[in-house]
């Protein structure tokens, strides 16, 4: 059970997200700032969003994350 992240959340879920949103090249980590939740990280999940016919809110809730896993699992 994963909680929903957003911006200005900061933990290690946000760097594991930072990650997976690097390799599915809708994002470049920014220096000093890993594991926090900046705008330019809402942009990219916005931009995954809407990709996957999700509503653009920026926030990783549950479909966002099946959306990324899948993304990921092709690039497997």
């Amino acid at each position: 059970a994963y909680s929903n992240l957003r911006l200005y959340n900061s933990n290690d879920d946000v760097l594991a997200l930072q990650q997976t949103m690097e390799a599915l090249g809708y994002y470049a980590m920014e220096s000093g700032r890993e594991g926090y939740f900046t705008e330019t990280l809402e942009d990219a999940v916005k931009h995954l969003q809407r990709d996957n016919q999700l509503k653009p809110t920026g926030i990783v809730d549950r479909d966002t994350r099946a959306a990324m896993e899948a993304a990921m699992a092709f690039l497997r």
